[in-house]
């Protein structure tokens, strides 16, 4: 117990510190904002959005095959197939996000990543 709250501590208190490590990113125009920040984070969303429905909707074809006729599992395995499916069209739409911000924010040069 005493090592997991250490590691908690540690982790806990050295982890900000490494964000002072990263340079800042040298931004001249709403374009290197688009380019520079909100591609990049619109991009890790979606990749990890994708992976994480994929794996629900497997899990919910294995659910499916495996119920034997119980109606519970049928229910449970289609409601799963129905979140992986929003999943994958949230994911889809984090391509647009940094247009919808250029947008807001005024920016006419903000295009799709």
């Amino acid at each position: 117990m005493s090592l997991y709250l250490g590691s908690l501590t540690f982790l806990g208190t050295t982890l900000p510190l490494a964000a002072f490590a990263l340079p800042a990113p040298v931004l001249s125009d709403e374009t290197d904002v688009n380019l520079k920040i909100l591609c990049p984070l619109a991009a890790t969303f979606f990749y990890i959005i994708v992976t994480i429905s994929v794996l629900m909707i497997l899990y919910a074809a294995y659910l499916y095959l495996t119920a034997a006729g119980d109606t519970a599992k049928i229910k449970q395995a289609g409601q799963i197939i129905t979140y992986g499916v929003i999943g994958v069209v949230v994911a889809l739409l984090a391509n647009n996000v940094p247009a919808i911000v250029g947008g807001i924010m005024g920016w006419n040069t903000v295009k799709r990543c």
